[in-house]
């Protein structure tokens, strides 16, 4: 197994071994010694001897994501654990769950949920909530430089209104006087971060206490106090907010669930069009070049109808102890589009199995909308939308944790 070797040697672990076992192919890869294949070759043995079996898994990893991060080029910065998860199906859709354990406990706050409930508004494709996150956000020195404090809840949504249609929110009390007063020091902080980011300006608007960035082509990125009190709410271009308000059956699903760190609901096929979109606009605005119009990837996604019906995917990861995360996940692939997006792209990489750094576009105009592919093909996707928001009542594997 040649190719097992040179994937071995790319990611830094040259010690292989691979086995057979039926259909299935065994691989194994170690630092110092190769892995011994024989219990997993047993395990495999006795699951295939019990094809019908509900409980047995499809899918079974055990991972230090320590290690993949370094591997990936993910942030350092974070406290990877190790992981063990398993992947089994559950009639139309697949089920996941994993277990998180860290070396050191962490000692979070989560503060009761502060939902911005008359902030989002349909028609929404993905709903985030995140909590606990005030250790790792106030890391950034950028707080300090607005004189804000570090958020330990942060909320993003998503609506099928335009491809760029992702919004933000998080508690900021004292929002629009907070923004005013950061209205001359925010260009030098972000541009700090986004060396890049040199052009247009940033306008306050005094009537609704909004800061805008002008002079981006398409987007017209902005922070104003959202309709909560106590929170702000930030984005790409402003939209109309004259829709319905999210169901409450989407605010269910996370208030007064005390261990809840993280809760996400999307529509997967429509949201990852939009990360196609955000990346490209990104390497646009970043100077990098984008994927190119032969990339299989971008084929793949443009020309074929093989993500039409992936529909919702729910992820939900609670706090067992302070060293110890469960997750669950009910999906058609078992991946978000984020996770699909990033996969699709990692594999497409010159350096694949390592990150592929992104490359530089010398020559490339600034300032100049990115080629859009074919509307009538992007609209028709976007209206492929199965359900508009989560189904009412609790969603599928949601709450038989």
């Amino acid at each position: 197994m040649d190719g097992w070797s040179k994937v071995g040697v790319a990611v830094g672990l040259p010690q292989t071994k691979t086995a057979r076992a039926g259909d299935w192919f065994l691989g194994g890869l170690g630092r110092d010694q190769a892995p011994d294949l024989k219990p997993l070759e047993d395990r495999l043995a006795d699951a295939l001897a019990r094809p019908s079996a509900a409980d047995t898994p499809w899918l079974d990893v055990k991972a230090s994501l320590r290690y993949l991060a370094n591997v990936l080029g993910w942030s350092p910065a974070l406290p990877w654990p190790s992981m063990q998860a398993a992947v089994l199906g559950r009639g139309p859709n697949l089920r996941t769950t994993a277990r998180f354990e860290f070396e050191r406990p962490l000692e979070l706050t989560l503060d009761p949920w502060q939902l911005p409930t008359n902030t989002v508004r349909e028609p929404l494709i993905s709903f985030t909530a995140v909590r606990g996150i005030q250790p790792w956000v106030e890391a950034d020195p950028i707080w300090r430089e607005l004189e804000w404090p570090a958020p330990n809840q942060l909320f993003v949504w998503a609506r099928s209104l335009a491809p760029y249609a992702t919004e933000f929110a998080w508690p900021l009390p004292g929002a629009g006087e907070r923004i005013e007063a950061v209205s001359t020091r925010l260009p030098a902080a972000l541009r700090a971060r986004l060396a890049w980011l040199d052009f247009g300006e940033v306008k306050f608007l005094a009537p609704l206490k909004r800061l805008t960035w002008n002079g981006f082509p398409i987007l017209v990125p902005y922070i104003s106090p959202a309709a909560d009190d106590g929170l702000v709410t930030a984005g790409l271009f402003p939209v109309a907010a004259e829709r319905e308000p999210a169901p409450a059956e989407l605010y269910a699903e996370v208030q007064g669930r005390t261990n809840l760190l993280y809760y996400h609901w999307e529509l997967t096929q429509p949201r990852l069009d939009d990360w196609e979109s955000l990346s490209g606009m990104y390497a646009m605005l970043a100077r990098q070049q984008p994927p190119s119009t032969n990339s299989v990837v971008v084929r793949w996604l443009q020309s074929t109808n093989a993500t039409a019906h992936l529909g919702n995917c729910v992820t939900e990861i609670s706090r067992v102890s302070p060293r110890e995360w469960r997750a669950v996940r009910t999906s058609a692939v078992g991946l978000t589009a984020f996770e699909l997006h990033r996969l699709l792209h990692w594999i497409d990489g010159d350096q694949f199995p390592r990150r592929t750094p992104p490359r530089s576009a010398l020559g490339v105009r600034r300032n100049v909308p990115a080629p859009s592919p074919d509307p009538a093909h992007a609209q028709a996707r976007r209206q492929h939308r199965p359900r508009r928001h989560p189904p009412r009542g609790p969603l599928p594997g949601s709450r038989d944790r």
